[in-house]
């Protein structure tokens, strides 16, 4: 089911877009941040920051899966392999967040989102086209990232990205706090069902409690979640991240793909997307829109620790496209429509903040056309339909 041909939009339109879509991200070389090496990895580079970012790298694979490109899927993840992995101290078997183009590294930490995307995505390839050998034992690789994830609690020193308590995603393994947009309870069911037998209880509580730290996390009249936040749900403005900016824009998003994919459709949550998708409307179309706090007051003239504007939205392509995606999760009425138009007829982004804004766009594009798909052993060539 696609919500574009809900609403009025034909096939053929919808797959002449998708292949501009996709040459503006892969191929047009003014555009484009893919970049294929020729010695078997691939990488997608943070335009804005010049690095390579487990975040990108784990979407590259993830939008692999979904166009059944197993080649692009493996270069990204050999890439990673070669490059990000953490092979030895307290946090082996994640990965860095970041690194330059030429692989050398950037950080010494990992980012949790990244492993996220990574396990589903090599979960569901596994599904899709069976496991190889080494790193391309999709299943091996998943599970062995996934016992990492849940259990590094348990060593000498180590510090999980799961909350042991809570099992709320850490916003790093070394923090406790969160960031709602990491919250992706439709991953955690794939997780249960494929992963690790003995963490099959721990993912389905997961699931559960994300999509009640939601609730918490996105306030009642406006809909908006902080980047970061508590365990209770507040905003936690470590390094001034606690308004509603350039992370939390994929938080709704992850509503609606997570209403598609499990067909569970809470109407708390479901409300929340609607209060937000009011409070943007009209709003949303101007050229310099404000950032706010969760609760619907103008941030105004303040930075970030690393040096970013809070004054208007940074990345506002990326804000439509969560905004449009969110509607998986909503009914099919004018104000869905509204914002299903609007990011129809909204341009990709061109410029330096590219990466981030037509990443968001892809994903939005797929989810909407229903072309972002959970994939299941005993269907492994069929795609599931994508509902509402």
């Amino acid at each position: 089911m696609s919500k574009f041909t809900d609403f009025g939009y034909t096939q053929a339109q919808i797959d002449e877009k998708f292949q501009q879509v996709l040459d503006t991200i892969f191929t047009n070389e003014e555009t484009k941040f893919y970049y294929d090496n020729g010695d078997g990895t691939a990488y997608f580079t943070d335009t804005g920051n010049d690095d390579v970012r487990t975040e990108g790298m784990s979407y590259g694979m993830m939008i692999a899966l979904q166009l059944d490109d197993q080649a692009m899927f493996n270069k990204f993840w050999a890439w990673v392999n070669k490059y990000m992995l953490i092979t030895d101290g307290p946090m082996h078997g994640f990965f860095k967040w970041s690194a330059q183009r030429s692989g050398v590294s950037n950080a010494e930490g990992s980012a949790p989102d990244g492993e996220e995307f990574f396990a589903a995505a090599l979960l569901m390839a596994a599904n899709r086209w069976g496991d190889g050998e080494g790193i391309f034992n999709y299943t091996a690789e998943a599970k062995s990232l996934l016992h990492e994830m849940v259990h590094k609690d348990e060593e000498e020193g180590g510090r999980g990205m799961f909350d042991p308590e809570t099992t709320y995603i850490r916003f790093v393994a070394e923090m406790d706090i969160s960031d709602p947009s990491y919250h992706l309870p439709h991953f955690y069911e794939v997780y249960a069902q494929y992963g690790n037998e003995e963490d099959r209880a721990f993912f389905e509580r997961a699931a559960d409690a994300s999509r009640e730290y939601l609730k918490k996390a996105m306030n009642p009249e406006t809909g908006m979640s902080a980047e970061y936040a508590n365990y209770d749900g507040t905003p936690n403005d470590f390094r001034g991240h606690g308004s509603f900016f350039s992370d939390a824009y994929r938080t709704a998003a992850n509503v609606g793909l997570d209403a598609a994919w499990t067909g569970k459709v809470d109407a708390e949550l479901t409300d929340r997307v609607v209060k937000l998708q009011e409070f943007y409307k009209g709003q949303i179309e101007q050229e310099n829109i404000p950032v706010y706090w969760i609760d619907g007051t103008i941030v105004g003239d303040k930075e970030t620790e690393d040096g970013q504007s809070l004054l208007y939205v940074k990345h506002p392509v990326a804000l439509k496209a969560g905004m449009a995606q969110s509607t998986l999760a909503t009914p099919n009425n004018e104000l869905s429509k509204y914002y299903v138009d609007l990011f129809w007829n909204m341009p990709m982004r061109d410029g330096v903040y590219r990466y981030y804004d037509n990443l968001l766009y892809l994903f939005a594009f797929m989810s909407l056309a229903g072309m972002y798909n959970k994939y299941d052993k005993q269907a492994s060539a069929d795609r599931v339909l994508v509902t509402n």
